[in-house]
């Protein structure tokens, strides 16, 4: 929260790795809930994660999905390179690999 709430004013961004550590999965939501509040075009909140329950408390178009081609990272969103997940949650989707791409192991 303390990077969140304590951002500048102007133009950055702010990059999280692993904000679910420690804290209840319920505790997540309020957290995902709270960073797509302070986040804005000229300010984006970035999250990296391995964990289900914070890709659960995510909207699609926010997932991007992070995998090695031929030695190269390549970022795609899950929103727009996805089948649609019918009524799966998005960690499940994700585990299941329906976005080709970003697998949490």
């Amino acid at each position: 929260m303390t990077a969140v709430l304590s951002r500048s004013s102007g133009y950055g961004m702010t990059l999280i790795e692993e904000p679910e550590r420690g804290i209840h999965p319920k505790g997540i939501e309020a957290l995902v809930d709270l960073m797509r509040e302070q986040a804005s075009p000229k300010h984006p909140v970035f999250v990296t994660t391995h964990s289900e329950s914070l890709v659960r408390a995510s909207r699609v178009e926010e997932l991007w999905l992070v995998n090695k081609v031929d030695g190269k990272t390549v970022a795609k969103n899950a929103g727009a390179h996805s089948a649609d997940i019918g009524q799966l949650n998005l960690d499940t989707a994700w585990l299941m690999n329906l976005f080709d791409g970003g697998l949490p192991w």
